[in-house]
């Protein structure tokens, strides 16, 4: 009886220890970018280049739905290059969302800035939320668009990236992931099967 009412405590304890994951959002991302590299001299290389891929957020709500934090967020970006084949790439991103209300309409404002010698990589996003079923027992806030724009100077000034962000509310594949409790890292593992099933291979 000891050992049981032992257990019991202990379950008790880790519940309130062990913080419970938030919400999934998915996003269907493409990305229209010009990108401009000087090797030196007057010459310089330019390539025009679009991308797919996915966004996955981690988000908590407060209780009447409203956004609460970003608890993560990760890009997987696939693409089919000459001579190496269908490829993908995940890496998280590090947002801060601003929640902005305009009379009746709220925006969520994605930015995120990486600034070091020489170096600047800015993104800022935005998106119109409406409430909408994400899969939980309550509909909660969500961009159902966001767009918006990446900056990168590097190398002081000898290489420069604009890129045109679109992304598009995924909405049956987040119901999935969240309908299951999948964390951020559940999610994700399970848009990198669906590539590998597809025939894409990590870079």
């Amino acid at each position: 009886m000891k050992v049981l009412v032992k257990f019991v405590v202990l379950s008790i304890i880790l519940a309130f220890c062990v913080p419970a994951s938030g919400d999934i959002l998915i996003y269907k991302k493409k990305l229209k970018c010009w990108d401009a590299y000087n090797p030196g001299g007057d010459l310089w290389d330019v390539v025009n280049s679009r991308v797919k891929g996915f966004l996955v957020l981690e988000v908590n709500y407060n209780p009447d739905g409203t956004l609460a934090e970003i608890v993560g967020s990760t890009q997987i970006d696939y693409w089919w290059e000459r001579g190496e084949g269908k490829l993908y790439e995940v890496f998280e991103h590090n947002f801060d969302i601003i929640r902005i209300t305009d009379n009746r309409s709220v925006v969520w404002v994605f930015v995120e800035q990486d600034i070091g010698d020489g170096d600047i990589d800015f993104v800022m996003l935005k998106g119109k939320v409406r409430e909408t079923s994400i899969g939980t027992a309550t509909d909660e806030e969500v961009p159902k668009r966001i767009d918006g724009d990446e900056l990168f100077y590097y190398d002081n000034g000898d290489w420069l990236v604009t890129c045109r962000w679109s992304l598009r509310f995924y909405k049956r594949w987040t119901q999935w992931s969240n309908e299951d409790e999948d964390d951020l890292f559940g999610a994700v593992n399970n848009i990198e099967a669906w590539l590998e099933n597809k025939g894409y291979q990590r870079d």
